[in-house]
């Protein structure tokens, strides 16, 4: 997954891959640091003209590992590894 500067996120399926799957627009509503470093950002994602996903982001503070949680109906109150909507990512 690429964020852009504009936005624009672009999901690819793995990073060998050049040929993206799909193409977001991300709007941040609030962002926060824990006491740990990490960073956290709650934001409205929309598949661009398909669905709208309430998503809470997590970046470690190594900034290696992004977690989020996303949910349909209402934003994500933590991240929660058990969550149905929850991701984990690793940066290459």
């Amino acid at each position: 997954m690429v964020i852009k500067p504009d936005r624009i996120i672009e999901a690819y399926p793995n990073a060998q891959d050049t040929d993206f799957l799909l193409e977001k627009v991300t709007i941040i509503e609030d962002r926060w640091t824990d006491s740990e470093g990490n960073i956290f950002y709650k934001t409205i994602v929309n598949e661009i003209a398909v669905i709208d996903a309430y998503e809470l982001w997590k970046l470690s503070n190594s900034e290696i590992v992004f977690e989020y949680v996303y949910s349909l109906t209402e934003y994500p109150t933590e991240i929660d590894p058990n969550d149905t909507g929850y991701r984990i990512l690793y940066r290459e």
